[in-house]
């Protein structure tokens, strides 16, 4: 946690109930083979169920969940994701159908390592007033149900069309706490002529300009003491994006089906030049995925925070890469580099000098860069 609003309640400001409507799966009806059984493990609702069973066609569990009133709405599922087969090899992500009073949808369910280290799924679905039919099949994978929670979409936003800003605590001028909900570039409305983000600045900026934020938590200073900053929630894509693909390879690294793999410290590497339209500072962003593991525990899974040693014009820095817990699962991680006009030359490797256990490393698995400035103007 690191907001929290208090308000206090009065008689002209009734606060508005927010809360998501919850269907406990074990409640539903049981399709296939499926079956309910109680989790050693903690579970979202109040009772400890969850449905497992789901292993093959047929497989499912059919939910009936009444919504107050007609729209779209935040559906959230909370699952668990089983291992297929032994070791990193076997977190492999799984696929369920969802039909939405008939209407079907596939979804991907990223492994969780087992079932019940339960994760959250986020779709938007259109329901009407009162009851609707919720049903989930099995399509591949091993996977367990604990419950799914709807809310209305217009509550889910502090404002329409616009991301939750929050003030932080700033030595001077302003701070501002803001989550976007992916890598992009977004309109910022903040009434300063100085905008840093996450330490990085965004120069020549003018309210109003688009900035690149990282998927998650960022933080904006202002330099003058202002109470305004609005982030709008629609974003463009990640610009300036150089796929694996296109890069300089050093062997025993290598591209396979597009995606970089094989850099350790005992070797391997991937370049590629970028041009900067002029000096200043720049968020750079790596899509990956990491599926390491120590191994050594009886029964826990060591899992392994992996990381690239990425040089820019004769700079080094380490750059953690958090587990994905598959091959199939990839993240994102930005970080700011400041560059001089015209070209720098990136380089990725592994130095080996952070090591578990004393062993050899190996870099994540690599899907793209992308090189932006902190601030974009047509």
């Amino acid at each position: 946690v690191y907001h929290v609003i208090l308000t206090p309640a009065s008689d002209s400001h009734d606060p508005v109930d927010v809360r998501p409507v919850r269907c406990e799966a074990e409640e539903g009806e049981l399709l296939g083979d499926a079956y309910t059984y109680d989790s050693a493990y903690a579970t979202t609702g109040l009772q400890s169920g969850m449905v497992g069973g789901m292993e093959k066609e047929g497989d499912g569990v059919k939910l009936t969940v009444a919504a107050p009133k007609a729209g779209d709405y935040t559906l959230s599922i909370i699952y668990g994701k089983h291992n297929d087969g032994s070791g990193p090899a076997g977190r492999v992500n799984g696929t369920a159908k969802l039909l939405v009073n008939g209407n079907p949808m596939t979804l991907t369910l990223p492994n969780t390592i087992k079932s019940e280290y339960t994760d959250c799924l986020t779709r938007t679905v259109t329901l009407k007033k009162g009851d609707n039919e919720l049903t989930f099949l099995h399509e591949d994978g091993t996977f367990v149900l604990d419950s799914v929670l709807l809310t209305p979409v217009a509550a889910d936003q502090t404002d329409a069309g616009k991301l939750a800003v929050m003030p932080y605590r700033a030595d001077s001028g302003a701070a501002f706490l803001a989550v976007a909900p992916a890598d992009g570039c977004y309109p910022v409305f903040c009434d300063t002529a100085a905008l840093t983000v996450d330490g990085a600045k965004a120069a020549g900026f003018v309210s109003g300009d688009r900035v690149y934020l990282r998927r998650g938590l960022n933080l904006l200073t202002a330099a003058e003491e202002t109470a305004r900053c609005e982030i709008s929630a629609t974003s463009d894509p990640v610009e300036n994006v150089i796929p694996a693909s296109e890069m300089n390879i050093a062997a025993p690294a290598e591209v396979t089906e597009g995606v970089l793999s094989g850099i350790a410290s005992s070797g391997g590497s991937a370049s590629f030049p970028f041009t900067a339209p002029k000096a200043g500072d720049y968020r750079v962003t790596l899509c990956y995925s990491n599926n390491q593991e120590g191994g050594y525990h009886a029964y826990n899974v060591d899992l392994i925070e992996a990381y690239f040693t990425v040089t820019v014009n004769g700079e080094t820095r380490q750059v953690m890469c958090r587990n994905t817990y598959s091959d199939e699962t990839f993240s994102t991680v930005t970080f700011n580099v400041t560059l001089p006009e015209g070209e720098s030359v990136f380089t990725l490797s592994n130095d080996g000098s952070i090591r578990f256990d004393g062993r050899e490393t190996a870099a994540p698995r690599l899907l793209w860069v992308s090189v932006n400035p902190v601030c974009l103007r047509e």
